[in-house]
């Protein structure tokens, strides 16, 4: 694993390009530029973040990508509470786990195709829509439920995982290219550190929410958490019967798992429908972008020979 992970990683070093932007240099200390103070740069870089917030494309793809990322760790936070306590077949976690992300990986090309000819736009909605039914049946699951259904569940369920992981982060850069036609700037740096600090603000929502969801719920730690090994403590619950909690927290984690994802989602297919990017007018920005480089170009060239003695 830890191979594959250099290689990938030496593979986007040595064939990535980056697009440089040749302007007049200017050599000026920071003592006669106080906007290249320590607090010059806050200031620059508090101005960057309020411009890339005010693209509104761009604050619907982050209420997007929030919604289905939150989703994602209020299922992988609870999912195994979900499995001992409301399924009551804690064994088969791992399994259902991996069909969700087994799934989800074989989907991918799926999803690359498909935008391709109905925009990406569409193919998040169209992605998401089967994820919102499967949140729904799974608040209905119960200790009596066939486990079958349980994995077919959770296979469809990566359909829309993939979609969530995939399409958002395709969406981004199309962002990029129509702030460029109206600023004339490349900020990805802006764009992309952002997007990631809403991605964490996610990780750290879901912790919270459940965390105090349960707690109010009357969730009772068991005695032998935190002693020995998950394998060995899930292991030797299968064979002496689960320990037991509230029915409140029984309801806490179905609606965890089923209605409040569900909700989030459909929340996400909202903003997907109002995000004003389709696939027609990111060619004509692409085309616009060409354009103004051509002639960017063409105007660089005709000053270098000018300055020629």
């Amino acid at each position: 694993l830890g191979v594959v992970m250099v290689i990938t990683v030496y593979t986007t070093f040595f064939f990535s390009t980056e697009r440089y932007h040749h302007e007049e240099e200017t050599n000026v200390d920071n003592e006669d530029n106080p906007g290249r103070s320590v607090f010059g740069l806050i200031k620059e870089y508090i101005k960057g973040i309020l411009q890339s917030l005010r693209v509104y494309p761009y604050c619907l793809l982050i209420l997007i990508y929030g919604c289905c990322w939150l989703t994602v760790n209020l299922m992988t936070n609870n999912l195994y509470l979900y499995c001992k306590y409301v399924v009551q077949r804690p064994t088969h976690f791992s399994y259902l786990l991996a069909s969700v992300q087994v799934s989800a990986a074989l989907s991918i090309p799926l999803w690359y195709y498909v935008p391709l000819k109905i925009g990406k736009r569409y193919t998040y909605i169209l992605g998401m829509l089967p994820w919102i039914a499967i949140e729904i049946g799974l608040f209905f699951l119960s200790k009596t439920s066939p486990l079958w259904l349980a994995y077919i569940l959770c296979s469809i369920a990566g359909l829309g995982v993939s979609t969530a992981f995939l399409l958002p982060w395709s969406m981004l850069p199309d962002i990029i290219e129509l702030d460029e036609l109206k600023t004339g700037q490349r900020r990805e740096g802006m764009f992309y550190s952002l997007f990631i600090l809403f991605q964490k603000v996610g990780v750290g929502a879901g912790l919270a929410l459940s965390s105090y969801a349960l707690g109010v719920a009357g969730y009772k730690k068991p005695e032998n958490e935190g002693s020995g090994s998950s394998e060995s403590s899930v292991s030797d619950e299968a064979d002496r019967g689960l320990d037991s909690q509230p029915e409140a927290v029984l309801l806490v984690l179905r609606i965890l798992i089923g209605p409040v994802p569900a909700v989030l989602l459909t929340a996400s297919v909202v903003f997907a429908w109002l995000y004003p990017i389709t696939r027609e007018s990111h060619q004509r920005t692409m085309q616009e972008l060409a354009e103004r480089n051509r002639l960017g170009e063409s105007f660089a060239e005709k000053r270098k020979y000018s300055e020629l003695p």
